[in-house]
């Protein structure tokens, strides 16, 4: 193998890894689905875990997923 040979090889690869690692960095627009939102109810407990899906409802993350979420309060699961 002739050194121009090896760094042909060597180019390749690299175009190669280029272009693998920007089609795995292209951002994907999430789309809400069309319609009615879905309609989800959660039994939650009074521990700190159960604040992340309070915090979600208050951020609208359920909203934007498309969904209705009503809460309801359980000492346990």
């Amino acid at each position: 193998m002739t050194i121009n040979s090896r760094r042909l090889d060597l180019l390749k690869v690299l175009l190669l890894f280029v272009i693998l690692a920007s089609w795995g960095c292209q951002s994907g627009v999430e789309r809400v689905p069309a319609g009615p939102p879905i309609k989800l109810s959660l039994a939650v407990s009074p521990a700190t875990y159960s604040g992340l899906i309070a915090i979600a409802d208050e951020k609208g993350y359920f909203k934007d997923a498309g969904l209705e979420v009503s809460q309801s309060l359980h000492p346990s699961g």
